[in-house]
């Protein structure tokens, strides 16, 4: 097949890139592709020229020369409604001479039979052979189509062109001013022109956003000043004659002439504010967005809300994350989180995680009951779309190593670019979270009213819980105003409802979706970390687990001399199990709670974080409080110890004993020691206390033993025959 074809533009590059580049026209192709007629396009009485195709072929595998893709040689000017007829009449006039010859091919094409053929025409039409041939020329030039044969009454003239004065008389009525003095005002030349518009640039184009009456009287004044003069001690300029300078509506109509819009709100504004909310707004999300999953758009935003703790509700918790991941052929919300992670990577993670779940067993999860119909989304998509916060760090470039997914980032402050899933922050701002306790709505809060966060009575899961429902609604009954549909929709009546049109596209439209292994999706999306082997089990965020694979190999019983790092993969929403990952392979186990972490279960794991450190705290704070009884206790005893100190050292004074006979008598003195004590600690009951209950032993039967002389008897023996007795 030709790279080529009739009517295709070559272009023949001669000599070096300033030089003019020769452009020919291909009018003919032999039915045996042997030679071909081509058409000079830039010499005036060119005719056609003979070429073989091996020749051209040769020239463009050389790049000797191209095939242009843009012909700049078609009329693109369409004659105004009042001209149009008169116009249309020429050219039709002009086909009736030619189009007897043009479809005379290829015989038109011969330099011998040519002539003759634009002879018997002119002849025929009663017209000069020149004609013949001008209108000839302007048809093949034009592409071979009869609207090259319009006159090019566009070419004509000088509408809109600059005239600036070069010398002789000023241009322009006269002012009122040259009027009242009879003084000729001043001509606009190149040189006048460069001071207003180096004025224009000074004084307008600048952050200062000065008027355009204030800028013109700064140019006047820096371009126009004579000298000086001194006015409440200050310096001020004093202007030339009015005559010697030009007027402010002069100023205005060069400055509108030249100006270039984008530049001045650009220099005035800023780029940012110029492409948020100046740009022309000229396209549409759904451009080539063939069908469902084409294109994910995903971004997260700060909730206007604020949320309480689900383990302690008296405890705010601030503000949650949500991110929103939409279609952008159908409009259909695909996926969303709701937590207190991000806008980060780990986050987007799990929002990406959450579109290519089943939202049946996410239902079941939250007490909502889903069908498939209601949320039929549990893909992943062909491109996505997100700003440069999360998908631009490097943890994202799993999914183009793993699922093939193209990712976009938006450049910085154009979140324009995520028009669609914007729309959506907005959307559910208006219909859901602005109406809940502790919402922030500044426009209903009135001075001196209590916090906005005071408010606030819903945990995470009660949040996730009317977010999903609200996506619910907007899926299944969102009637989308201004949605594009194409013919092929609007013949089937689709009804712009995003599950409608997604029901539409994946039939319609297939092969944008992408599926995958669900267990390979889920523990590469997931955040991915290290947990540690302890003898205590697998430790991940203060909590515990354990595996099959950890008891058979013994993993606790060797973490007892020295712990190690594993690869796991975990889920933000439930804490119940993480997955191993066993380093260089595919394989991957479930690692369970252990039953004594039972308080964690089935939670969050921001919430649980959140227990863990208050747990954590508590424990800090009975630390310190037992610290402070441990100070005091010390501190009694060292008062205690130094006082025995004291009274040991005045005793020993009034003494005079060696060591020796300090040590010698330990014995003795333990024996007196004792027998002191007992006296001290003895029983004493009834009669002492002048009861008049008095009691005999021998009414209760009980053979007592005579208690043994103190000085006799010890107390073990008096143990052994209490024993005996």
């Amino acid at each position: 097949m030709l790279p080529f074809g009739v009517n295709s533009l070559i272009e023949w590059f001669v000599g070096d890139e300033s030089a003019p580049h020769l452009v020919k026209r291909i009018l003919f192709i032999s039915p045996n592709n042997e030679y071909l007629m081509v058409f000079d396009m830039d010499t005036p009485n060119a005719l056609p020229e003979f070429m073989h195709v091996d020749e051209l072929l040769e020239d463009l595998t050389t790049r000797q020369a191209c095939v242009l893709s843009v012909d700049r040689y078609l009329r693109a000017d369409m004659p105004n409604i009042e001209t149009k007829k008169k116009h249309y009449k020429q050219r039709d006039e002009a086909w009736e001479k030619i189009k007897d010859l043009v479809t005379d091919e290829p015989d038109i094409y011969k330099a011998s039979l040519l002539k003759v053929m634009v002879e018997e025409a002119a002849k025929k039409h009663n017209t000069h052979p020149r004609y013949i041939y001008k209108y000839l020329r302007k048809y093949w030039r034009g592409g071979k189509n009869r609207n090259g044969l319009l006159p090019s009454y566009n070419l004509c003239g000088g509408k809109g062109k600059e005239r600036l004065v070069s010398g002789g008389k000023k241009r322009g009525r006269k002012s009122v001013l040259e009027l009242a003095t009879g003084k000729t005002g001043v001509s606009v030349d190149e040189n006048m022109l460069s001071i207003i518009l180096a004025g224009y640039n000074m004084f307008y184009e600048n952050r200062k956003r000065y008027s355009l009456k204030k800028s013109y009287i700064e140019t006047i004044a820096h371009f126009f000043s004579i000298g000086k003069k001194i006015v409440q001690g200050k310096e001020v300029p004093i202007l030339a004659d009015p005559s010697t300078y030009f007027t402010y509506e002069t100023y205005l109509y060069w400055n509108r002439k030249r100006r270039n819009i984008k530049k001045k709100i650009i220099s005035r504004e800023g780029e940012k504010e110029f492409d948020l909310n100046n740009r022309p707004v000229l396209g549409n999300s759904q451009k080539k967005n063939f069908g469902p999953g084409s294109v994910f758009q995903i971004d997260a935003t700060m909730a206007d809300v604020y949320l309480v703790s689900s383990y302690d509700r008296t405890k705010i918790i601030g503000r949650p994350v949500l991110y929103v991941v939409i279609d952008v052929f159908s409009r259909v919300i695909v996926g969303f989180y709701v937590g207190l992670e991000g806008p980060s990577w780990l986050g987007a993670q799990m929002a990406l995680l959450n579109t290519f779940e089943n939202k049946t067993e996410l239902g079941k999860k939250l007490g909502i009951e889903i069908t498939e119909q209601m949320f039929p989304s549990a893909h992943l998509p062909e491109k996505i779309v997100a700003d440069r916060g999360e998908l631009i760090s490097d943890p994202a470039g799993v999914l183009s190593f793993y699922f093939n997914i193209d990712i976009v980032n938006t450049p910085p402050y154009r979140a324009d670019w995520k028009g669609i899933v914007e729309q959506q922050f907005r959307l559910l701002n208006l219909k859901t979270i602005s109406w809940l306790p502790g919402a922030i709505n500044k426009r209903h809060r009135q001075r001196g009213e209590p916090n906005h966060a005071l408010d606030a009575t819903l945990d995470l899961n009660e949040f996730t819980k009317i977010i999903l429902n609200t996506i619910l609604k907007y899926n299944t009954s969102h009637y989308l105003q201004g949605y594009n549909k194409d013919e092929f929709m609007i013949a089937d009546h689709v009804k712009p409802i995003p599950n409608h049109l997604w029901q539409w596209g994946v039939q319609n439209r297939s092969g944008h979706l992408r599926q995958w292994d669900a267990d390979f999706v889920k523990l590469n999306l997931m955040p991915q970390d290290t947990a540690t082997v302890t003898k205590k089990g697998i430790r991940f965020k203060g909590m515990y687990y354990s595996c099959p694979t950890a008891i058979s190999e013994e993993w606790f019983i060797k973490a007892r001399s020295k712990s190690w790092k594993i690869d796991i993969s975990y889920d933000f929403r439930n804490t119940t199990a993480i997955y191993w990952r066993e380093s260089g392979t595919n394989r991957f186990e479930r690692c369970e709670l252990l039953e004594r972490e039972h308080r964690y279960m089935d939670h969050r794991l921001e919430d649980t974080q959140e227990l863990i450190a208050l747990e954590l705290l508590a424990t800090k704070l009975e630390i310190a409080a037992e610290l402070q009884a441990d100070v005091e206790l010390s501190s009694l005893n060292n008062s205690i110890s130094k006082d025995a100190t004291e009274q040991t050292k005045e005793q020993l004074q009034e003494v005079d004993l060696s060591d020796l006979n300090r040590l010698s008598g330990i014995r003795e003195n333990r024996a007196q020691e004792r027998e002191q004590i007992r006296e001290i600690e003895k029983f004493d009951v009834g009669g002492k206390s002048g009861s008049p209950d008095v009691w005999d032993a021998t009414e209760l039967d009980i053979d007592l033993p005579l208690p043994p002389s103190s000085k006799s008897k010890s107390s073990l023996a008096l143990l052994k025959q209490l024993k005996r007795g």
